[in-house]
């Protein structure tokens, strides 16, 4: 779906209530974001004509210098560390390339 925001000096937590609900999609602000607490002091100005709702998200937190992450089917905007989430220990055999 394609959609048009304006956004002038609008709270973080209240331009992403109302992505959200443009968009039909479970989106909240990060634990990380929260505890840091910076989301109180983060606003938005943003202007957008005719984007998917995805692109508009996109440009929002890249904005802001933040990030978004998909926990349990819901859409986290957060900071850049938590979007990129935990890190996973891999093993490799590597006996035959000895």
């Amino acid at each position: 779906m394609i959609f048009s925001v304006d956004y002038d000096d609008v709270p973080l937590k209240d331009a992403v209530n109302h992505l959200a609900t443009l968009a039909g999609v479970n989106m909240i602000l990060g634990p990380a974001l929260l505890k840091e607490g910076e989301a109180d002091l983060l606003k938005v100005t943003l202007r957008l004509r005719r984007l998917p709702a995805r692109r508009v998200l996109e440009i929002m937190v890249d904005g802001l210098g933040l990030g978004i992450g998909f926990q349990g089917g819901v859409l986290l905007v957060t900071t850049a560390k938590e979007a990129r989430g935990k890190p996973v220990l891999r093993l490799y055999a590597i006996g035959d390339l000895a």
